[in-house]
């Protein structure tokens, strides 16, 4: 059974939260989150804000190929060694070259306005994309394996050395370009704890991930456009290079909690797909229930805070040329926190393996965030923020009722 304890909170060996390393997932999650805010932070003062914006456009570029593309493939790996199915290595080729290509393609296409002209950024882009897939497929077979243990001493490995090496050479070059290698080279850190192959399909499926990792994939990529793509879409609009700095030091701050739950999700995801795999649909809606609730609760409070605190904290952190208007950070707390909250939904429709499902409600996202945006007028910071809150809004709304349709369809075919 997924739980035992009759409160809907999976048990058992597979998820002992104490006793099985959740506590370094956690701890880990928590070591890249401030490592990761350090390093930018650090490189903020040492560069400036106009310099700067190469870093946040690459940061960018790889945060999005992650979580768009290789963030997939490693929930695809948690799952399966969960349920001890198995997949060949096709998919995780395909997907990484795919994602390879059209990084590398934006940022040479774009090098003129992201990068001031410097091509080295082309080939980092590049190199940081191959170094990030082999660092999910890696964290994905730790986790589907339940060494949760490593898998945060990876997660906080890699930010550690980040930040270490990058602040080290930025300052030692004067330049972004050594802060850009140390950010596509760190996660090659995962080589120390790399899984062997050891496993076999124990249940003698093969499956086909083909329409697993499509749906997945277009959730992913619409759930990334709103949540990261941010800056880009200021300097579309015509925003100054500080302007996409200010912004994205404000997303990257007020989305702390998603920092850590990105990486707390591989701690959720094999409990979800016990429950799925053991019938237990309603406890799955209840949990769906739940995460929308707090959520919207969670995020009501932060609008308030972040327009009282938002723009004082973050000139604190990040120096006076990267405070933001109190709107903007007011729309950008209050929609990472749902953004948050969506992310743990999330895992209930990966673990029923109904990703296309996933991907209509994530466009349902990105569809509202477009209608905003285009009707509101003002500054091109001030609007992005509040496309980003409402396609936060609307995506999560959206997955609790696909959840609740497909237990409904589940429901209906076994009767």
């Amino acid at each position: 059974m997924a739980d035992g304890n009759g409160t809907g909170v999976p048990t058992g060996p597979a998820s002992g939260l104490r006793r099985d390393g959740t506590a370094g997932i956690v701890g880990g999650s928590l070591v890249a989150a401030l490592a990761a805010y350090a390093f930018l932070q650090g490189a903020a003062r040492l560069l400036g804000a106009d310099r700067f914006a190469a870093i946040s456009a690459l940061w960018t570029i790889q945060f999005l190929a992650m979580a768009v593309a290789l963030l997939p493939l490693e929930q695809m790996v948690i799952r399966d060694r969960s349920l001890r199915s198995g997949r060949g290595t096709t998919a995780a080729i395909a997907v990484t070259a795919a994602a390879t290509l059209i990084a590398t393609g934006y940022a040479y296409l774009n090098v003129d306005t992201l990068f001031a002209g410097e091509s080295v950024y082309v080939l980092l882009t590049g190199v940081g994309v191959v170094a990030m897939a082999g660092f999910a497929l890696a964290r994905g077979e730790l986790a589907g394996r339940l060494r949760y243990r490593d898998y945060g001493l990876v997660t906080g490995g890699q930010a550690v050395l980040r930040l270490v090496a990058g602040l080290g050479l930025i300052a030692l070059t004067d330049s972004a370009v050594g802060g850009g290698w140390a950010i596509v080279l760190s996660p090659l850190v995962v080589l120390l704890w790399w899984p062997r192959r050891s496993e076999k399909n124990a249940s003698g499926e093969r499956d086909r991930p083909g329409a697993f990792l499509t749906g997945f994939l277009l959730a992913n990529g619409a759930a990334q456009v709103i949540l990261v793509a941010g800056p880009l879409a200021v300097e579309r609009l015509g925003g100054a290079p500080a302007a996409v700095s200010v912004l994205f030091v404000t997303l990257t701050l007020f989305r702390a909690p998603l920092a850590v739950a990105n990486n707390v999700l591989a701690r959720l995801l094999p409990p979800f797909a016990a429950m799925a795999a053991d019938g237990l649909h309603h406890r799955l809606r209840l949990w769906s229930r739940r995460l929308a609730g707090l959520a919207g609760a969670a995020a009501a409070l932060a609008l308030g805070l972040g327009a009282w605190l938002g723009p004082g904290l973050t000139a604190v952190l990040f120096g006076s040329d990267f405070r933001p208007a109190a709107a903007t950070a007011a729309f950008i707390a209050a929609g990472s926190v749902l953004a948050t909250g969506s992310s743990f939904a999330n895992q209930i429709l990966v673990a029923l393996g109904a990703t296309w499902r996933l991907a209509a409600a994530w466009l349902i996202g990105l569809a509202a965030a477009v209608v905003v945006l285009a009707a509101v007028d003002g500054e091109p910071a001030p609007r992005v923020a509040a496309a980003f809150l409402a396609g936060e809004a609307a995506a999560l709304v959206g997955i609790t009722a696909q959840v609740h349709l497909n237990v409904r369809r589940t429901a209906g075919l076994s009767g």
